[in-house]
């Protein structure tokens, strides 16, 4: 595990000591250590345990945020030795861009040629590190985090108007806009080329379609488990003492299954919620920790404030943060980080990983083949051994009839549908105008291949990085002095699922069905086989309603300057949809991320 943030800064002019020092200074922070290096055409700041020797080699200083696999198989081919920044940085001045296509992980890569004053940041295929960058007269700032871009400017950007009616509509912004004007965030999958003046953006990966293996489940369900065991393995690489953020669930409870079957001393961390018994998984938990051995703690929910804990965040990093639940598990990571845990393991991911993909009734509606497309609309998961017709019809409708349209065809549909403003009834006309066109919310019918597979692409790839869903746990855990690791996020992992044939994710009782035929006998059978699933609305209700009830009326009757323009005078009184508290809690976090930034 490594996880070096970084600061650069790339101009004709760059390469002064003074200058690589107040990147240091941007990038340091409390018990942060920070080292740069000034060298022609380049300023660099990194987190560095102690001394300040570039990493890399004599000729290609390389950066390396986060975890990357594949460079042992690199090492031997081209008979290199060292760590992995050396290694990286060789292969580069062997290889060049192409050294990427030879790597995975959850990273984001620095990487300078002293000589030719050229070099590229990329980030990994999912987009497990963030990395930010903007303009800078005549040259180019790129760096792990808004806040450290920010900080090297006496005048902070402007709030960017688009993306702001984006995040309060609960939309990804468009291309690689933040909520600062000429901020820009880096795509998965892509790179930044940088040198002779230039920074341009170029995407070196995307996934490919290839048809599905002729497998069947009992085949596919062994395969699966070893893909699970080799993504847990690869999350704990490096890690000595390993924690995992336990939830009962079943996505939770097959990374701590395979850590125990990998002889890995975890941890684990869990919250239980006796007075909200919807939501409760305590027992569960006490099985899992009673089967794995696992010691740690449990804390027994006693409220909070979902509010106090947006504000916190957007004092550290300069964001609202995109979920409201980090004031449930913040204190688990503070306990972890007590204990000396060095690498945190979840189970984030596993829902959409595992899951099935219903719009393989689109392709089979496309094709004509209606007796199968009735029984697998059958077997779609929650439908249960009898489901009415009307359902099914409903499904047929939901996932094949509209799956089927073509993206522009089916916006427009949507606008015909509807009065202006009637999903998002809080905007002001002035920031619905901003939204877009509704084909935004068909994106991943812009993916070749059919549309099983374009959906389930899309929500493994492209929809968790446009959220920024890996960002907060990283932020968090890298406070608390420790990695995040997500195994279900792992690209082999995703290669492998996107490979086999989509019915074997299909059952009409239980979501997830060929990972949990994957994990029987290593899980206990009431965890593997429970079709509980917690939702946290009532816990935000609660937070809303009682201790954050006075801080929400007052900024929600003086919302911060940067956001009031974005609301429809009594909106809120309009919005009558379950999500209503998420859709509050958004706003008031957006106002209170724009007092902190902007006064």
């Amino acid at each position: 595990m490594s996880a070096r943030p970084f600061l650069a800064r790339l101009a004709a002019d760059a390469g002064r000591p003074e200058g690589a020092e107040r990147l240091r200074r941007a990038l340091e922070g409390d018990a942060i250590a920070a080292a740069a290096i000034a060298t022609p055409g380049l300023e660099l700041a990194w987190h560095a345990a102690a001394g300040a020797e570039a990493p890399g080699s004599a000729r290609v200083i390389c950066v390396i945020d986060g975890s990357i696999f594949g460079l042992e198989d690199l090492a031997a081919e081209l008979d290199v030795d060292g760590d992995e920044a050396t290694v990286l940085a060789r292969a580069y001045e062997r290889l060049g861009e192409a050294v990427l296509d030879r790597v995975h992980g959850a990273f984001a890569v620095f990487l300078w040629d002293r000589e030719a004053r050229t070099g590229l940041v990329a980030r990994d295929q999912l987009g497990g590190r963030p990395v930010h960058h903007r303009p800078n007269g005549s040259g180019h700032i790129v760096g792990s985090e808004v806040r450290d871009l920010l900080a090297l400017s006496t005048n902070p950007p402007e709030p960017d108007r688009v993306a702001i009616a984006h995040w309060l509509a609960r939309r990804p912004a468009p291309d690689e806009r933040t909520l600062f004007t000429g901020v820009s965030r880096l795509r998965a999958g892509h790179l930044i080329r940088l040198g002779n003046g230039r920074a341009d953006t170029w995407r070196w990966w995307e996934p490919r379609y290839s048809d599905p293996q002729a497998i069947g489940r009992e085949d596919a369900a062994g395969m699966l488990r070893d893909a699970m065991a080799g993504a847990v393995a690869r999350a704990l690489r490096g890690a000595a003492a390993p924690g995992i953020m336990l939830s009962g669930g079943l996505d939770s409870a097959c990374v701590a299954g395979f850590a125990d079957s990998l002889r890995a001393p975890a941890r684990a961390y869990s919250q239980v919620f006796p007075a909200h018994p919807r939501i409760d998984e305590s027992q569960s938990i006490e099985v899992l920790t009673r089967r794995y051995g696992l010691a740690g703690h449990t804390l027994s929910y006693a409220g909070g404030s979902a509010l106090a804990a947006a504000d916190e965040y957007a004092r550290a990093w300069a964001l609202p943060p995109s979920s409201p639940n980090w004031f449930v598990w913040e204190p688990l990571y503070d306990l972890a980080r007590e204990d000396g845990v060095d690498v945190m393991l979840d189970g984030e991911g596993g829902d959409e990983l595992f899951g099935c993909s219903p719009r393989l009734l689109a392709d089979l509606l496309k094709s004509a083949r209606v007796r199968e497309l009735v029984s697998q609309a059958r077997r779609i998961p929650g439908m249960g051994p009898d489901p009415r017709p009307r359902r099914i019809m409903r499904a047929i409708s939901l996932y094949g009839v509209r799956a089927v349209l073509p993206r522009a065809l089916h916006a427009r549909l949507r606008q015909l549908r509807r009065t202006g403003g009637a999903m998002t009834p809080w905007l002001s006309p002035d920031a619905r105008a901003l939204l877009g066109s509704d084909a935004e919310q068909d994106a991943w019918k812009a993916l070749a291949g059919p549309r099983w597979w374009a959906a389930l692409t899309f929500s493994l790839v492209e929809a968790p990085d446009r959220m920024g869903a890996q960002d907060e746990a990283g932020r968090s855990g890298g406070r608390n002095g420790f990695d995040v690791a997500h195994p279900w996020r792992d690209l082999k992992l995703v290669e492998l699922m996107l490979s086999l044939p989509p019915q074997l994710s299909f059952d009409p009782d239980l979501d997830r069905p060929l990972a949990r035929a994957a994990v029987r006998g290593m899980l206990p059978e009431s965890v593997r086989l429970s079709g509980h699933k917690p939702f946290f609305n009532e816990l935000l209700d609660q937070a809303l309603a009682g201790a954050d009830a006075d801080e929400l009326s007052e900024v929600l009757g003086d919302p911060g300057g940067a956001v009031a323009w974005a609301l429809r005078p009594g909106g809120l009184a309009a919005i009558t949809s379950p999500s209503r508290s998420l859709v509050i809690w958004r706003i008031a976090s957006a106002s209170l991320w724009a007092r902190r930034v902007f006064g």
